[in-house]
């Protein structure tokens, strides 16, 4: 998962942060590769790791930065590979750098990219590599982005780095072209969820299908989802667009209590997707809802394609700027509800 959510900061014990994860469920082809460079000697100084969010890219980064410190630690009391992943797990590994983001902090700034020219001017404490993770690089402001382009056209010899990417078209094609691209896939669906189950058991399993579905197969996002009860707010989007044109204003109660949930405008907007693809007749899969082909069946014989589009994006432009210049969300919510009136 890229970046920490207001929901993990919450309840760490939830959504345990990618440093703390010492199983990894899937990605067998991409550990692999990684395995082969590590054994032919010439691993490439900085690696893309491009993938939907929530899959599980940077606890890849991680466990790779793991085997990679312990390999390349040296000396007679060399520590353990037990000891390094718990220096990890407590971000105190003199020789691992990370940059990320948090709900507190949405962009990277240009002074904590210099902090890796700081980093790769000593020598290794504890190993003869240093590593970067950076999760995720779109995060980077223009100016951080820039220096790291700089670093990344003349790479200390000792470094490597772990760019984690959700949307790599939006990076600076210079950055992506220094880099070895390695394209990421959800794990299988039974790897999804043992996720699932190993970091909350007490989903339904019925409830657990739906949630990775909703989150199209995104483990830990699927997670997120229900711990914000997702399905129930799914449901209430539907009810929504099934009140465009009717009894828009009146059920807008309902949506209100869920205006603090960020998950909110995804929620909202799968809603809006199913919606259109079933008007479509284009499949997406099995119904999230018992009562959801129901009340698909009614939007659509009530609402256009071209209706639900115009909604759709006039509801998300709004949430996201009430987002930006803090404007308020219930208030929004009510003039949407009557938009279609």
């Amino acid at each position: 998962m890229a970046g920490r959510s207001k929901i993990e900061q919450d309840d760490p014990s939830l959504i345990p942060h990618p440093r703390l994860s010492s199983t990894l469920y899937g990605h067998r082809a991409v550990m692999a590769a990684f395995e082969r460079a590590m054994n032919s000697g010439q691993i490439p100084h900085a690696w893309l790791l491009v993938g939907p969010e929530g899959i599980g890219k940077a606890t890849v980064a991680y466990h790779v930065a793991r085997k990679l410190l312990t390999a390349s630690s040296t000396g007679l009391f060399a520590p353990s590979e037990q000891d390094i992943a718990a220096k990890i797990a407590q971000s105190s590994h003199p020789d691992l750098l990370v940059l990320e983001t948090s709900d507190d902090k949405t962009t990277i700034p240009v002074d904590e990219v210099r902090d890796i020219l700081h980093l790769m001017r000593h020598t290794p404490y504890e190993s003869y590599r240093r590593i970067v993770i950076i999760d995720p690089i779109e995060a980077l402001n223009p100016n951080a982005a820039n220096a790291l382009l700089k670093i990344l056209e003349e790479p200390p010899s000792h470094a490597i780095f772990f760019l984690i990417s959700h949307h790599p078209n939006a990076l600076l094609p210079t950055i992506r072209s220094r880099c070895l691209m390695v394209h990421m896939h959800p794990p299988s669906r039974q790897d999804t969820l043992s996720i699932m189950r190993s970091i909350q058991a007490d989903i339904p399993a019925h409830e657990t299908e739906a949630y990775l579905s909703l989150a199209n197969d995104a483990a830990g996002y699927a997670i997120q989802l229900a711990k914000v009860k997702g399905l129930t707010i799914y449901k209430e989007c539907l009810h929504y667009l099934l009140s465009l044109k009717t009894e828009a204003v009146s059920w807008s109660q309902p949506l209100l209590a869920f205006m603090d949930v960020t998950s909110l405008p995804f929620i909202l907007d799968t809603a809006f997707s199913r919606a259109i693809k079933y008007a479509s007749h284009i499949p997406f899969g099995d119904y999230l809802i018992n009562e959801e082909e129901a009340l698909l069946a009614n939007i659509t014989g009530k609402l256009s394609i071209e209706m639900l589009l115009n909604v759709r994006n006039t509801a998300l432009e709004q949430l996201a700027l009430s987002d930006k210049v803090h404007l308020d969300k219930p208030s929004i919510i009510r003039s949407l509800c009557s938009y279609a009136e």
